[in-house]
């Protein structure tokens, strides 16, 4: 089923056919955003398809998509349904995530890693440096400690410092547990 039929699918009135909808959407995952979001930047605004897609944009709540909306930033400006779900699904990654982001688009978020953004998009940097350092991407590291030093907005200034601190105080306690393990005599089995 094609993304248009999807949304046609979602506003019918039968109730069958808004099910099927749904059940079509969710089982094409991360690739349903993707195609929302290409539907919406090639459609016109007043578009009711390309309305509904904004909405369910908006609204996305799936972490599996992240990478799908990081691919969907082009500074200078980035729209409402991308920057939305970023500032909500960011700070929801962890470690096991850092596979939801290639090369490529963990690089479009870094590229708004800078001051200019800081004081368009506080919620969204501060989105980006939480779920940055959650997935422990050291490429980021440059750009958050010169955000942390930088005269920026200060709750972003914050988020960088606090960020900081905590990666650093995740990686003494990652040397303090491996060198706990390495002190331990070998029949010691003790987890600590």
């Amino acid at each position: 089923m094609d993304i248009e039929a999807i949304l046609d699918g979602l506003v019918s009135k039968s109730l069958g056919e808004q099910v099927a909808a749904s059940q079509a959407l969710q089982a094409l995952g991360p690739e349903a955003a993707r195609r929302l979001i290409h539907l919406v930047a090639h459609s016109h605004s007043e578009d009711p398809r390309a309305r509904l897609a904004r909405e369910l944009l908006v609204n996305w709540s799936d972490v599996q998509a992240v990478g799908a909306f990081a691919e969907a930033i082009h500074p200078p400006t980035l729209p409402y349904y991308v920057i939305s779900p970023l500032e909500r699904l960011l700070p929801r990654l962890t470690g096991e995530d850092a596979r939801l982001l290639d090369s490529v688009q963990r690089e479009r978020l870094h590229s708004l890693l800078y001051l200019q953004y800081a004081e368009r998009y506080p919620g969204l940097l501060i989105a980006i440096i939480e779920g940055l350092l959650r997935i422990r991407d050291e490429a980021a590291l440059p750009s958050i400690r010169r955000l942390a030093e930088s005269f920026c907005r200060q709750q972003v200034r914050s988020a960088a410092q606090e960020g900081l601190k905590r990666w650093a105080f995740g990686r003494e306690e990652c040397i303090g547990q491996f060198s706990s393990a390495l002190d331990r005599p070998r029949g010691d089995k003790t987890e600590r």
